[in-house]
Formats: structure tokens, sequence, C-alpha cells
């Protein structure tokens, strides 16, 4: 099974610059706070795949998600300074070092994910092997923001077949990406991983969706946005 075989790289920027565009609904304590709390349910989520905490790897270079990191037990990877493109060289360097350690697989999953699931995961996990047959041939699968522009994950067989085009247009440019190469690609659709949270309308979604009974958010952030925004 793919889940076997998978590594999954979850990348994290320094907290105190993460998420300057809720600046207008957050002070940067409380910014620094929800991408935390954003960050352990993801890797929540992830570990109730069920997938091996050390296939697991946050890259960054901040030392408090080094701290995260070996709180949770899961792995750490610190790419080396980029003056370009420093999120998709990251994720280009830490490619490299997971396919040294026999990685077959590999998915690419935002951090700030809050209401994505096990089972969303599992259930994408299973698309990807499923639509090929896994039957060993060059393959991604991608998941979109809710905008449809943006690229929340991606699911790739071998690991790094397709660069890594993450930023503005980055649905498109994967997908393009993908048909240059001669790589198959298909798209996932689950709510809770399309669910980002960059801007400040998201944000008040996201405390709505925390107050209500069929609250989907993660226990994290629910947590926080109900000290953050008492209903």
């Amino acid at each position: 099974m793919i889940a076997e075989t998978l590594w999954v790289l979850v990348p994290l920027k320094n907290l105190d610059r993460a998420k300057e565009r809720l600046a207008g609904a957050l002070d940067p304590r409380a910014r620094r706070q929800l991408v935390a709390a954003m960050a352990r349910d993801v890797l929540a989520a992830l570990l109730g795949v069920p997938l091996a905490a050390n296939r697991i790897v946050l890259v960054s270079d901040d030392p408090d998600v080094a701290a995260l990191a070996r709180e949770l037990g899961v792995d750490l990877f610190r790419p080396g300074p980029a003056v370009q493109d420093p999120l998709n060289a990251a994720l280009a360097e830490a490619t490299r070092h997971v396919l040294q350690r026999g990685a077959t697989d590999l998915l690419v999953l935002h951090a700030d994910l809050p209401c994505a699931t096990a089972a969303e995961l599992r259930a994408l996990i299973a698309a990807h092997r499923e639509r090929w047959h896994d039957d060993g041939s060059a393959r991604i699968t991608l998941v979109s923001d809710r905008m449809g522009t943006g690229t929340n994950c991606l699911l790739s067989t071998p690991p790094g077949v397709v660069a890594y085009r993450f930023g503005i247009d980055s649905r498109r440019q994967h997908r393009a990406a993908a048909a240059t190469a001669g790589v198959a690609c298909a798209e996932f659709d689950a709510d809770g991983l399309r669910r980002d949270i960059d801007q400040p309308a998201e944000l008040a979604a996201l405390v709505e969706l925390s107050q209500s009974p069929q609250n989907g958010c993660g226990e994290h952030t629910t947590r926080l946005l109900l000290r953050l925004h008492p209903a």
C-alpha cells in the first residue's frame, strides 16, 4: 500500500513571519499561536492516517518549529538559505533528502489546513493509488484551494517528478508542469483539505465554523479560536 511507502513534507514558515495577511484581524502573538495550532491539527490528522511519525517531516528553520517536531516525535528538515523562491527551493531540497532515505511516494501538505482530517487524507492516498491501479507510473494528484487557483496538497510518485510551483496560480502551473513532463495529473476534492487560512474572510469563516454544532475544525485550532473569540 502507498501509505506504507509514503513520506510527507509539511513546510512551515518562521512563526514570527507567518500569516502576515491576517495582521488586520490578529496581533503578532495571536497569529503565531494560530499558525502553531493549525500545524498541530494537520500533524494530528497525518498521525491518524496512520503514518509513521519518522516519515512526517516538518520543513523549517524556526527553532520553535524544531521544538514542536521534538514534542510530537516527527522529523525535521532545516533547509539552507534561498535568495529566490524560498518555499519551492526548501521543498526541493527536502525532497532530495527523503529520496535518499528511500521515499517512493511523497505528499506535500501545507500547515494551514486546520479542518483536514485523517479520513480525507486516507481517501486522497487511496485515490492516488487506485486511479492508476498502483502500476508504478509517474503521476501527481493535487488538491486545490477553495478559490481553485492555489495548491494545498501535492502527492507525487515518484517524489519530485514535477518541479514545485507553489505560490500564485500554482494549480495551473503544477498541471502545466506535469503536462510538459508527460506526467499523469489528477485532482482530488475534499473540503477540509481545500480550506486554507490566508485571508481575514477565511479566518472569520473558520471562527464561525468553530462555534457551530457541525464544527469541522481541528481540536487545537478550535480551542485557540474559542479563547480569542468567545461565543
